[in-house]
This record gives C-alpha cells, sequence and structure tokens, in this order.
C-alpha cells in the first residue's frame, strides 16, 4: 500500500473475515484500533489493525502477533481480554476487549490525582500484574498510555506488545532481554538500559511505582532529564 496510514485506515462497512467495521477510534504507534461488530454473534469488539508500513516489516509483524498471543494467555479483571487475530490485505489484525473510558496519560492531563483515585487504579493493576508474572510474563512497557480507565472506574492494562515471557521450564522470576532497548524512556527501569542485567517481574514493580509517584506527583519519574532518560532517549 502507498501513502501515510491515514491513507488505508479503513471506512465503516469494511468487512474483515466475521468482523464488519463500525467506526475509527484511535491510532497508536503501531496500528489503528477500530471498533467493529462481529456479523453473526450480534458483539462489539475493538480492532487493532498494523499500519501498512509496518506491516513490511517481519519484525514489527511478529511483535505485533506477540501482543496478541502473550495477552491471549492471561485472564484477569483488570487484563485486556484478547478475542481473536487474523489478517486483512497482508496486514495482521487483533480481535479484543472493547474498552470504553480514557487511558491514564489522559486523566493525568488534568493534573495529579487524590490519593484515594491513585490508589483505586495502583491496586487493579498490581493485582492483574501478578497475574502476568504467576503465568510468566513481563510486560515492560507500563506507563499511563498502557492503562485504561473504564467508565466506572475499572482498570485495564493494555498493549502488550513487547512483553517477554519465559521459555517452558524456565525459572519464572528470570527473564531474557534482547540486544535492543525497547520501552518509554521517562519510564523506565534501571536494568532496562545496562546491557548486563536480566529483566524480571520486578522491573514492572518499579514500572509501576513510577506511575503511583505521577499520579500523585502530576509528573513523570524521569521528567528531569535523569541519567534513564538521558541514556535511554540517546539509544533511542
Amino acid at each position: 500500500m502507498q501513502g501515510t496510514h491515514q491513507d488505508a485506515r479503513l471506512v465503516p462497512g469494511t468487512v474483515l473475515d466475521s468482523y464488519r467495521v463500525v467506526h475509527y477510534l484511535a491510532s497508536g504507534k503501531t496500528g489503528d484500533i477500530y471498533e467493529v461488530a462481529h456479523t453473526k454473534l450480534s458483539r462489539s469488539f475493538a480492532l487493532k489493525l498494523l499500519h501498512p508500513a509496518l506491516a513490511q516489516s517481519p519484525e514489527a509483524v511478529q511483535r505485533f502477533l506477540r501482543e496478541g498471543k502473550v495477552a491471549g494467555r492471561l485472564e484477569h479483571p483488570n487484563i485486556v481480554t484478547m478475542h481473536d487475530l487474523g489478517v486483512f490485505e497482508g496486514r495482521p489484525y487483533l480481535i479484543m476487549e472493547l474498552l470504553a473510558g480514557e487511558t491514564l496519560a489522559t486523566r493525568l492531563g488534568r493534573g495529579a490525582m487524590p490519593l484515594h483515585d491513585a490508589l483505586g487504579v495502583a491496586l487493579p493493576l498490581v493485582a492483574g500484574l501478578a497475574t502476568a508474572h504467576a503465568a510468566g510474563v513481563v510486560h515492560r512497557d507500563l506507563k499511563p498510555d498502557n492503562v485504561m480507565i473504564g467508565e466506572f472506574g475499572e482498570v485495564y492494562v493494555v498493549d502488550w506488545g513487547i512483553a517477554l515471557q519465559v521459555d517452558e521450564g524456565s525459572d519464572p522470576a528470570r527473564y531474557s532481554k534482547p540486544s535492543a532497548w525497547v520501552g518509554s524512556p521517562a519510564y523506565m527501569a534501571p536494568e532496562m538500559i545496562e546491557p548486563d542485567v536480566a529483566l524480571s517481574e520486578q522491573t514492572d514493580i518499579y514500572l509501576i511505582g513510577g506511575m503511583i509517584y505521577e499520579m500523585l506527583s502530576g509528573q513523570p519519574p524521569h521528567s528531569r532529564g535523569g541519567r534513564i532518560h538521558s541514556e535511554a532517549r540517546i539509544a533511542a
């Protein structure tokens, strides 16, 4: 496909296997998100379709599909439910739970949160991550953009695209780290930029702590240009 990914957005009525596009919802770094209706079940879902340019990259496709496979293993009220995956015109897509509400990042755009409200986000977040860690999965990109707050205060962990999972039979407390740095500099844990330090569930715990700090203070943990923020930005 030619042009920008905006040019390749799906129009309402487009059918992808058993899903009909209702309307466009949002766009992220990896894909566009749509509300879709199942053509036989009368149920609505969210569909995330990989951007056309990224669909040309085997690594990007692998990372995108990993999100579906990893999240599909996890069942918890505070983790977005993954239902299906497929390919449309050479572009992979994910079918997931349709969430109504806003991201934690949007909420923090209005300023710091009272302690009670911050705990109302942090405790469900910890509960969801505990289930992931028990399944041998570390998210490693926890940040306000990847936490959804529902219309009634529900909390969901989303975007498992760079999650790591242990190999079967390995120690669930340790995770190998690829050579390339990935993550969001303003929230990265120290071990995420060290070349010889393995990642573990402790990495996610650090990232949750950073979000709690921001919820209470209104500032991300590395917003002042510290070593983690500066070095990660250079590496990126």
